[in-house]
């Protein structure tokens, strides 16, 4: 979905997707369950200049959002340091607190 909007290009995604998106339908994309909604969906963009335009410009300010260099950065860096603030589970490797392995 990032690389078809990264293009200009409209997408309907089921509902599961669009969640786990955080994109909204109707702003980004349209968001259908079932085969005849999703038909619907498509031939709706298809033949609407203006909800292809709105979806394009919702879905390329979104990649813009969701997936510049920055936003990564930011977030893979918040994400370890959380989980090395925690410190490593002990049996991560099959040790103990200290480090030491099992033998054998």
């Amino acid at each position: 979905v990032h690389e078809a909007a990264a293009f200009g290009l409209p997408s309907v995604v089921s509902s599961l997707l669009a969640e786990q998106l955080g994109w909204r339908s109707g702003v980004e994309v349209l968001a259908a369950d079932g085969a005849q909604a999703f038909a619907d969906h498509v031939s709706r963009v298809y033949t609407n200049p203006q909800l292809w335009n709105q979806l394009r410009a919702g879905g390329l300010a979104s990649v813009i959002r969701d997936c510049s260099p920055e936003i990564f950065e930011r977030q893979v860096a918040a994400i370890l340091s959380t989980r090395f603030d925690k410190g490593l589970p002990a049996d991560l490797y099959g040790g103990d607190a200290a480090g030491h392995r099992p033998l054998g």
